[in-house]
C-alpha cells in the first residue's frame, strides 16, 4: 500500500479547475485499502499504520502549530427502512493512540449508492 496520497496547498484550488479553495495546508495519507464497508477492517490497519509512523507523526504535527491533523474513516450508510441507528465502535486503543499523536477522528458516511454509475 502507498501511504502517500496528496498534498494540498493553502489558498490553491482543491483540484484542476476547481472553484473550491483549500483554507489550510493538508497532507493526505492512505492508512487502508479497504472499501467503506469494512469500518473495522480500516480501523485495525489504522492502529497498524499509527504504531508504526507515531513517531514521525507527532515530528510532522508539531511542524506547524495550526494545523488541524485529522484521521477520516470513510463508510456507507447502513439506513434503510428497517434500520434507523446506525453504530460504529472506535476501540480505545485507537483513540489512545490518535490523542497521542494529535489526531482528531471523523467519519464520513456515504450513501452506498452515490459513486454507482447506474441512475
Amino acid at each position: 500500500m502507498k501511504h502517500f496520497h496528496s498534498l494540498r496547498v493553502k489558498n490553491e484550488p482543491r483540484r484542476a479547475g476547481s472553484k473550491l479553495i483549500n483554507q489550510n495546508h493538508c497532507l493526505i495519507l492512505r492508512v487502508s485499502d479497504l472499501d467503506f464497508d469494512n469500518i473495522q477492517g480500516q480501523i485495525k490497519d489504522a492502529i497498524s499504520f499509527l504504531r508504526t509512523w507515531e513517531l514521525e507523526l507527532v515530528k510532522l504535527i508539531a511542524l506547524n502549530d495550526n494545523i488541524e491533523a485529522c484521521l477520516d474513516f470513510p463508510l456507507y450508510s447502513r439506513f434503510d427502512k428497517d434500520i434507523i441507528v446506525q453504530n460504529d465502535h472506535l476501540p480505545k486503543e485507537l483513540i489512545i493512540l490518535a490523542g497521542r499523536i494529535g489526531l482528531s477522528i471523523e467519519m464520513s458516511i456515504y450513501d452506498k449508492y452515490v459513486f454507482s454509475d447506474s441512475d
